[in-house]
């Protein structure tokens, strides 16, 4: 038996846990920890405020349970070990290729099949799954010289903490009166930790078998006395990181060139700290399709994908003046590096955005008394029909398998 901890949190304590799931919406117990800095993800219940004409003032009369959704974003450091995972959530990967001497290569894209994921964040005593995740947007930014990545996801379900109906022997039967399928993202890999409200105690269980009933568990022997009411939740995992070093700002490199192969190895322009990129893949519903026969998402339906790129360096050429004017096509090539190898021979880990074809929307050259003058360019990305794509994204990482 332990003693819950009742004093106040520091959120450094916690962690960010994540794995691929094997099927779509199926919890799995998370083995990947990934640097956080913060997430705001909002679970959303939708309680139904009926108001009525009844003979009474008051702003409400009864509340009924709605469908939910979970949605949000994390902040998370970039680095090329754990950041294929999050371009996993997000967009299809079309293929991998390499060796541990030359590192290995992961092409991501626009296509039918992104990945979902299992979440756990370590919240004070309380660690919080989330299932089903996939991600809408990953927007790159750099804080000093490190990339992190803000990743806007939706989730489909979570499991965090549950009221227990009864527990004795070896069996569990969560309440599930208000919350049906209460055991759903639980696994029996998961060890449940089970709170004596009254006494403030607990005690660690490990979980051996599921019922699909959603309610009932079999684990370990029980060795408390635990009434209805008392609480079960997860027992927090002991977090390991293998991680190396983030991309930065120093190692990045902006190439353009008529085409994508002239720009892959066209000479470097210096760009401006303010230019940056996101890559979106849209959903019918960042709420997910709130379908008949359950409280939560059923899926996930994804719609256009599309990038933002926004450009600044100083202004010293009438090229790109004049190809906003002519509408003149170009091609892009973002390469952000990290100082770690990812292959034996020295090869960096590279994170390469390719646009295949694209033109300015927007081109500013404001100008302000004793300031540099800049210009300031936002992309409009466009579907190449020589490459069939309108980009992708190549990630050189020491990681086989993601």
């Amino acid at each position: 038996m332990g003693n819950v901890n009742l004093d106040e949190k520091l959120a450094n304590l916690g962690y960010l846990a994540l794995k691929k799931e094997t099927t779509k919406g199926v919890a799995v117990v998370p083995n990947v920890f990934v640097p956080l800095y913060e997430e705001s993800i909002k679970q959303d219940i939708h309680l139904d405020e009926d108001k009525p004409i009844v003979g009474e003032r008051a702003a409400r009369f009864k509340v009924y349970r709605g469908q939910e959704t979970i949605t949000g974003s994390i902040k998370v450091l970039a680095e090329p070990k754990t950041i294929g995972h999050f371009l996993n959530m997000l967009l299809y990967k079309s293929g991998v290729s390499g060796t541990p001497t030359t590192g290995y290569t992961h092409t991501f894209g626009l296509g039918n099949a992104s990945e979902s994921y299992t979440l756990e964040f370590l919240k004070g005593n309380i660690p919080v799954r989330l299932f089903g995740v996939e991600a809408r947007s990953i927007a790159p930014a750099f804080e000093d010289n490190k990339m992190v990545l803000t990743v806007e996801i939706s989730a489909r379900n979570q499991f965090s903490v549950v009221k227990i109906a009864s527990a004795s022997g070896t069996a569990i039967t969560l309440d599930d009166s208000e919350r049906p399928m209460p055991n759903e993202g639980l696994t029996t890999s998961d060890k449940l930790r089970l709170y004596d409200i009254s006494a403030g105690t607990y005690e660690d269980v490990e979980i051996t078998s599921i019922n699909s009933n959603g309610k009932d568990l079999v684990v370990s022997t029980i060795s408390g006395t635990y009434v209805a009411g008392d609480l079960a939740y997860l027992v927090p995992l002991t977090p390991t990181y293998s991680i190396d070093e983030p991309f930065n700002w120093a190692l990045t490199n902006f190439r353009f060139g008529a085409n994508a192969t002239a720009a892959l190895s066209a000479t470097p322009i210096r760009m401006e700290p303010d230019s940056n990129w996101t890559v979106m893949f849209n959903m019918e519903s960042e709420s997910g399709a709130m379908r008949s026969g359950g409280y939560q998402p059923a899926n996930f339906v994804r719609t256009i994908g599309d990038l933002d790129i926004s450009l600044k360096r100083f202004f010293d050429d009438e090229q790109d003046l004049n190809r906003f004017l002519q509408r003149t096509g170009r091609s892009l090539v973002i390469e952000h590096s990290s100082p770690s190898n990812a292959g034996t021979n020295g090869t960096k880990a590279v994170l390469r955005l390719i646009v295949d074809e694209y033109y300015l929307k927007e081109y500013d050259i404001p100008l302000k008394s004793d300031e540099i003058i800049y210009a300031t360019m936002a992309l409009a990305p466009v579907y190449n029909t020589a490459n069939s794509e309108m980009f992708k994204i190549e990630l050189i990482t020491s990681e086989a398998t993601i």
